[in-house]
């Protein structure tokens, strides 16, 4: 369990593109960018799982180092017939404070050190605030790639 937050890797995904506040934290004050994937056709699209948003989150460490160990008897006490996985401390990332549900988020959780094929590209949207150079360099992109691009709310 103690591991588990360096050997699982997490890909945060959310429903909205036009949120203030996640514009405002992690877009650099307008002057990032936002992805929308196209996920009809993703091959990984059932391993996306909802965020729970709950004001009783169960981190509990000590829990699941509990369940670490249960499964681990339950392994050695079954002569290595029934395995136990990571997916015990899926709660641990997959629950967050109410206060965060305006972000409608969906994770990807898998190895840290494995790297899987992302979706398709399909809107990049930039902005308002991007540096000129780094919107010129997605409109590059998104011409060579047939991908939309929408600056300052306003598709180009």
């Amino acid at each position: 369990a103690y591991n588990a937050r360096e050997e699982m890797g997490i890909c945060s995904l959310s429903e909205v593109a036009n949120s203030a506040e996640m514009w405002e934290n992690y877009a650099g004050s307008f002057s990032g960018y936002c992805i929308e994937y196209d996920m009809r056709e993703y091959e990984h699209a059932s391993d996306i799982l909802p965020v729970v948003y709950s004001d009783e989150r169960n981190t509990d460490i000590f829990s699941a180092i509990l369940d670490g160990l249960l499964g681990k008897f339950i392994f050695g006490m079954s002569a290595g017939k029934i395995a136990t996985d990571k997916s015990q401390y899926f709660r641990l990332f997959l629950t967050k404070n109410t206060i965060w549900q305006y972000q409608k988020e969906w994770r990807i959780i898998g190895n840290a050190n494995e790297k899987i094929k992302s979706p398709k590209i399909k809107t990049i949207y930039v902005g308002e605030n991007a540096a000129p150079e780094n919107i010129e360099k997605m409109k590059l992109y998104c011409k060579a790639n047939g991908v939309e691009l929408i600056q300052h709310g306003m598709e180009k």
